[in-house]
Order: C-alpha cells, then sequence, then structure tokens
C-alpha cells in the first residue's frame, strides 16, 4: 500500500457491500489503508438499505394500515388507522446502539491485526452506523397528505 500522499483521506459514511462486519473491516484494513481513520462496520445485514432498516417499524405496527403501491408512489405506505391520535403511537426500540456494540470488538480485534494505518496522529476509530434523522423513516414509509 502507498503512502499518505496526495489525499487527505476517505470517509466512508455507512453501508457497504459486504455480509458482516469482519468482511468490511477485512476489507478497509487491506484496500484502504492508510486513507479511513474513522471505520464504519458497513451495516450490513437487515441494515444494508439504511433508511428501509426502519420499514418493519412502520409495515408491522398496529396503528397502522398499509397502502398499496400506486404508479405515482412506485412502494407501499402506511398510513394512521382511522381513530388513532399520532400522541399514541409508540415504536419499538431501534437497536442502533445494540449494533455499534456488537461490531466494537469485531472492530478491536482488526485494528489488533493491522487495521491502525501506519503514521496516523490519532490511531483508527470506530465509527458505528448513526441513527437516521426521524423524518427519513417517516418519508421512506408514510403516506403524506397534501
Amino acid at each position: 500500500m502507498s503512502n499518505r500522499t496526495g489525499y487527505q483521506g476517505i470517509h466512508l459514511t455507512g453501508s457497504l457491500p459486504f455480509a458482516n462486519a469482519d468482511e468490511v473491516f477485512d476489507f478497509i484494513g487491506s484496500e484502504l489503508q492508510p486513507w479511513v481513520t474513522r471505520v464504519p462496520d458497513g451495516e450490513t445485514g437487515e441494515r444494508k438499505n439504511w433508511v428501509l432498516t426502519q420499514s418493519r417499524h412502520f409495515f408491522e405496527n398496529p396503528a397502522f394500515d398499509i397502502v398499496d403501491a400506486t404508479a405515482t408512489v412506485g412502494r407501499k405506505l402506511v398510513k394512521i388507522k382511522d381513530g388513532v391520535r399520532p400522541e399514541d403511537i409508540s415504536f419499538p426500540k431501534f437497536e442502533y446502539a445494540e449494533f455499534a456494540t456488537d461490531s466494537y470488538p469485531l472492530f478491536k480485534k482488526a485494528k489488533a491485526e493491522g487495521l491502525d494505518p501506519v503514521g496516523s496522529a490519532d490511531g483508527t476509530r470506530h465509527h458505528p452506523g448513526l441513527v437516521p434523522e426521524p423524518t427519513a423513516g417517516q418519508s421512506c414509509c408514510l403516506q403524506h397528505h397534501r
């Protein structure tokens, strides 16, 4: 791998096309070092479609009715059931903290095996997938009224 000249670095924001965090860390360590110093776990598995990960919280929620896809919107959506007040809607826990906690030991193992780039002043750090902002899930799944 060449030295860190000519590039300020590569910032990976989340989803990568691998089966699991171990594959992500192996790829970053072998192909992208020394340019990556903040390493995501790749948002693999059920998280691979970022905001669509939240869709089950809408489609499996008893407060919503499913609305079939239309020509205008090419995917199914949900709408609040008649008689349900918005303040009475609740969602199950979104497991972003657990995903980060689960991937951290894999990151530490990869780092011990050489993921830390030579010459990096502060070393390589774990960059867990962040919770999408609240309206991302709504805009993906919730039917909007005009």
